[in-house]
């Protein structure tokens, strides 16, 4: 696998002479995304226990090593040594609490890759999916705590006299703050449960970043135009040795264009 991977990125630059230094750095990330071949041969160790042996007496047994990226269609096809049992491998890619749910957003994505033939167009449209099913969440959280500032807003002048007129008194300032949200209907609890819903969100997002950070499936996939890798930083021109990135600039203007 290492040996395919190396002939396929380097092959990619192969009669272009200016992209040489692509080609090398990417060679150097498929090196980095397999460790160090020979570390990983003379590393390797293999514990077993279980077996007892009388004096004279000799057992065998037979194991399948596995190097490699953490392919989930590569994992799920391993069987044990008799050929047919599955092995599961597929378990040891840990993606934390959520894993269920990561496992899932895998499938999506996969899923979705399956029709688009792109996984950077897959990820955009899992990303669109996610946010839709929570825009109803996020939805009600903004207006909740839209609403609480208005509320504020209206009643800050009344909250800020009380604090003036009695400043000597911080218990009388407690129960007439306590009248004047009251009067207006204002439960300071309300800011809370928009957190609260924003929280909720959470594991989902968590979810989301953990699946694509394992995603061995992501690894040499293009996208579009200069972006040739989705597991690296996209570059489009080097300015003195300065990689100019895109994604993270159109990340930050649209950013600063939602808020």
């Amino acid at each position: 696998h290492l040996n395919d991977d190396i002939a396929m990125m380097a092959g990619k630059d192969i009669g272009d002479e200016g992209a040489l230094r692509k080609s090398e750095e990417r060679v150097a990330r498929t090196y980095a995304d397999y460790g160090d071949a020979m570390n990983l041969l003379s590393g390797a160790r293999l514990e077993v226990s279980g077996i007892f042996l009388d004096p004279g007496e000799t057992a065998t047994d037979q194991f399948r090593l596995y190097g490699g990226p953490k392919h989930t269609t590569i994992l799920s096809e391993v069987t044990l040594p008799d050929g047919a049992t599955p092995a599961h491998m597929n378990e040891i890619i840990r993606y934390g609490f959520t894993g269920p749910l990561a496992k899932g957003l895998l499938w999506l994505l996969k899923f979705f890759h399956s029709g688009l033939r792109n996984y950077g167009l897959a990820i955009v449209l899992l990303t669109i999916l996610v946010r839709g099913a929570m825009f109803p969440i996020s939805q009600r959280s903004s207006q909740s705590m839209k609403q609480m500032q208005q509320r504020m807003k209206i009643i800050q002048p009344d909250l800020d006299e009380v604090r003036r007129k009695h400043k000597a008194d911080p218990q009388r300032v407690n129960t007439e703050t306590l009248k004047i949200y009251r009067k207006y209907g204002v439960n300071p609890a309300g800011q809370l449960g928009g957190c609260l819903m924003i929280a909720a969100q959470m594991p989902i997002f968590f979810a989301m970043f953990s699946m694509l950070r394992n995603a061995a499936e992501l690894r040499g996939a293009p996208f579009v135009l200069w972006v040739d890798d989705l597991t690296a930083p996209d570059m489009l021109v080097s300015v003195f040795g300065f990689p100019i990135r895109i994604l993270p600039l159109v990340m930050t203007v649209g950013t600063i264009l939602q808020q």
